[in-house]
């Protein structure tokens, strides 16, 4: 035959007994006509219906159905099994079938024989069976034999090439089926019209599309915190970073967003003591506003356990678990200098923030994290910070989305308590009705790109910035009255 088919009588083992058998040889020609070697297929099968199939001891892997293609090929079908291969064949199609079935790794020790013979094909068409094994195939091989040549064929009209011809399928359809083959290009390579649908809600959102979170002061405007975004919160020491995260988490629960906290540098009791009064607007609340508010804020708010010098392998992994057992979307790290990282170790802090900003984008969901800013003199605390004064000055700043920074009116707060222990001060009525700090954003990556600066003044009782002086402390759980009066004091 075409195919040079022969067969032979050989004794073999099946079920445990040694019994004769015919057997189909398949011989595995190279393009220059050297043998390289033979497959045999016993005629006799198991009990449970398997094959006996085995090679001669000492030769090399090659490709079945050399010696049929054309030298002016530069198209071929490359398929599991050599019934398939003649099938492909008998179509008038090139094929050519791996020696070893399907799957990966040792599977594929063909590729380095054929190297250099599978050069010539412009294309090449990879048949194989919808199981596990064809699956892992058609992973594998676009890497190994170039993308840029390799094309999936659609699942066919029967199990494989030999069930379509014995089931009558015209040639018109096989060559359908090599027409609507699948290019294999890069996961990260996408034609624009992919994204027609995602551009066209940009412009024209949808009820349900998500288009970030509003800060919880009105004088931010538009900005809003995205998934898919790292944001850099700074700020000299005391400046109230913790306070305003921690009063933007409570502003998400409000939306039933759900929030992680992996709070570093603070014990767990104590940061939910700061939070609970944010919550409820009071410095001591009743008991049963306490078991209230944490009846309210179960599966909303998780902290991350683990103060000190923490991984950050560790801390993705729990992130990622978060997200995919409770739909949390929202991360918050406080602060980068506990993950691990030296202060001066301004390379380590440019990986890892890449790192953050690639989980936040690739997850779908926003980290929030606290950056300090270098270290300064006093002075140089009468004037809020930029993002560049951020350690590590345009390495972490550059790759964060947004960056936003804290800043306290250290002026204001030490004339206040001068003037409150016997110190008179003539400008005291003019602090007095200062703002406490400000709240700034000195980058906005995504959105219209438009930065603010607002005014807050913080209520000590209730720990909550507001960013209008006569503003009023809003629990996220109303007790007793919804607009229940707090009494103001100027606390240090």
């Amino acid at each position: 035959s075409q195919f040079k088919l022969g067969q032979v009588s050989r004794t073999v083992r099946i079920d445990d007994e040694q019994v004769p058998s015919e057997c189909v040889c398949f011989p595995f020609i190279l393009p220059t006509g050297e043998l390289a070697m033979t497959k045999y297929l016993a005629i006799e099968r198991s009990q449970d219906g398997k094959k006996l199939i085995w090679t001669d001891a000492g030769t090399r892997p090659t490709l079945f159905g050399w010696h049929v293609i054309s030298p002016q090929a530069r198209t071929v079908v490359l398929c599991e099994g050599e019934l398939n291969c003649m099938s492909w064949h008998q179509y008038g199609i090139a094929a050519l079938a791996t020696p070893r079935g399907a799957g990966k790794g040792a599977k594929h020790d063909w590729i380095n024989t054929e190297w250099d013979n599978l050069n010539r094909f412009e294309t090449i068409y990879l048949n194989f069976d919808p199981d596990e094994a064809g699956q892992e195939s058609i992973l594998e091989l676009p890497e190994r034999l170039g993308r840029h040549r390799v094309k999936v064929i659609p699942p066919l009209l029967f199990k494989d090439a030999n069930e379509c011809l014995q089931n009558n399928v015209p040639v018109e359809q096989m060559l359908a089926a090599l027409s609507a083959a699948n290019t294999c290009d890069p996961a990260e390579l996408r034609s624009i019209v992919e994204y027609a649908s995602a551009v066209h809600r940009a412009f024209y959102p949808e009820p349900a599309d998500h288009q970030g979170w509003a800060l919880p002061f009105e004088g931010a405007g538009a900005f809003r915190l995205r998934r898919g975004e790292l944001s850099v919160w700074t700020g000299f020491n005391f400046s109230g970073k913790t306070a305003c995260l921690n009063q933007v988490m409570l502003n998400l629960a409000r939306q039933d967003e759900r929030v992680v906290i992996a709070s570093l540098e603070m014990q767990p009791a104590r940061l939910l003591e700061r939070i609970f009064r944010q919550a409820t607007g009071e410095r001591t609340p009743a008991q049963e506003y306490i078991d209230e508010t944490f009846a309210y804020l179960n599966n909303k708010v998780w902290l991350f356990d683990q103060q000190g010098a923490v991984k950050a392998d560790n801390l993705l992994e729990i992130f990622d678990y978060a997200l995919r057992r409770y739909g949390a979307r929202f991360f918050i790290i406080d602060s980068l200098m506990k993950l691990g990282l030296g202060f001066d170790d301004f390379n380590g802090q440019k990986l890892l923030t890449e790192r953050l900003q690639t989980f936040a984008l690739q997850k779908d969901v926003h980290i929030a994290l606290v950056a300090h800013p270098r270290k300064a003199d006093r002075a140089n605390e009468d004037r809020p910070p930029s993002k560049m004064d951020v350690s590590g000055v345009g390495n972490i700043t550059d790759m964060a989305d947004s960056v936003l920074i804290l800043w306290r009116n250290t002026r204001k707060q030490k004339a206040l308590w001068a003037h409150m222990n016997g110190s008179p001060q003539s400008n005291y009525l003019d602090l007095l009705h200062a703002p406490d700090g400000k709240l700034i954003c000195d980058k906005e990556r995504n959105g219209d790109g438009q930065v603010f600066e607002i005014p807050l003044w913080y209520h000590l009782q209730s720990m909550q910035f507001r960013d209008t002086e006569s503003g009023i402390v809003k629990p996220i759980l109303p007790y007793g009255e919804p607009d229940k009066d707090f009494n103001w004091e100027i606390e240090f």
